[in-house]
């Protein structure tokens, strides 16, 4: 498995999340600015001024800043400490929950976090399923359980995502998991 090809991968498909994120709603001052300060490359302005809003709203937070937040935060402990606050409140699972769940599982495979990814990992294939990043997310949970030597749940979740009927390149991604789990464990099944 080549997971350093996965970290370009991890900025670019969180440029598509947030980008359809402020093309989709009504336009707001305070995430125009933070939108445009996160394109410049200023990550921990955003991460900090999108965390006080997060920290600052009441129940109706506009969770878009959560996704920046979890965008632009390097540090993965905090970002699991906001988003499980956040989930903590939310009684719905919105777009944007489910998004920011998916990014911090992405971000865990990178870091190899295993609690978080684990934490969060079950979480997404519980609740995202109507997600339009859902097999993508279990690809990524099946990743992280495989590089933690669980290869049979790994197995599992990988069969989950394909059920999904992922596009060519998720399919031949998750195949080649699958390949990679049936090479180091045939026995463990």
């Amino acid at each position: 498995m080549n997971f350093k090809l996965l970290k370009g991968r991890v900025f670019f498909s969180t440029f598509l999340c947030i980008g359809f994120l402020h093309s989709s709603f009504p336009q707001n001052q305070d995430f125009d600015s933070l939108f445009k300060e996160f394109k410049s490359g200023n990550y921990s302005q955003v991460a900090s001024q999108s965390k006080l809003i997060i920290q600052n709203s009441s129940k109706n937070l506009d969770l878009r800043f959560l996704v920046l937040y979890i965008s632009s935060e390097s540090k993965l402990e905090d970002m699991d400490k906001t988003l499980e606050s956040v989930y903590q409140n939310t009684d719905k699972r919105p777009t944007h929950l489910t998004n920011a769940m998916y990014l911090i599982l992405e971000r865990s495979l990178v870091a190899n976090s295993v609690a978080i990814g684990e934490k969060w990992g079950y979480r997404f294939r519980q609740e995202a399923e109507a997600s339009t990043r859902y097999a993508e997310g279990l690809y990524f949970y099946a990743s992280l359980l495989y590089q933690n030597q669980k290869e049979k749940d790994a197995h599992f979740i990988s069969n989950l995502a394909l059920k999904q009927n992922p596009n060519a390149s998720l399919k031949d991604r998750i195949s080649l998991l699958q390949s990679s789990i049936q090479k180091n464990s045939p026995n463990k099944r």
